[in-house]
């Protein structure tokens, strides 16, 4: 009986034992592990509105200025709005501080200044 015992008392010690915990799995790489990619801000400060403004005034008033020879009365006609947009991109040219926001202000600036010359306001 006492081999008995002992063989159920070390067979329950046996059973007792906490087993191994299981290997931990390999974390899968998802899409929620990926980090997304940030803007970064544009690497030269781009000219405000106002300054286009300024340069579409001056160009604006040198455009009212020049006179066709064949009608020196007549008023001169301010370009279409197409005709603008080009002025306004060829007045920017390759500058990359001279962004869409300086050209709007430049074709502003232009209306305005043609405006001024050709109603002869001062």
């Amino acid at each position: 009986m006492k081999h008995i015992g002992l063989f159920i008392l070390a067979t329950l010690l046996i059973a007792c034992e906490k087993p191994k915990p299981p290997a931990p799995q390999k974390k899968i790489e998802s899409f929620a592990d990926i980090e997304t990619p940030r803007n970064a801000p544009p690497p030269v400060e781009t000219k405000p509105f106002e300054v286009g403004y300024d340069a579409g005034v001056i160009a604006g008033e040198a455009a009212a200025k020049v006179r066709d020879p064949a009608h020196p009365k007549e008023r001169p006609k301010l370009p279409a709005e197409d005709e603008l947009s080009v002025l306004a991109l060829a007045a920017a040219a390759a500058d990359p501080e001279r962004a869409e926001k300086w050209q709007r202000g430049f074709v502003s600036g232009f209306k305005d200044g043609f405006a001024r010359i050709a109603d002869r306001k001062k």
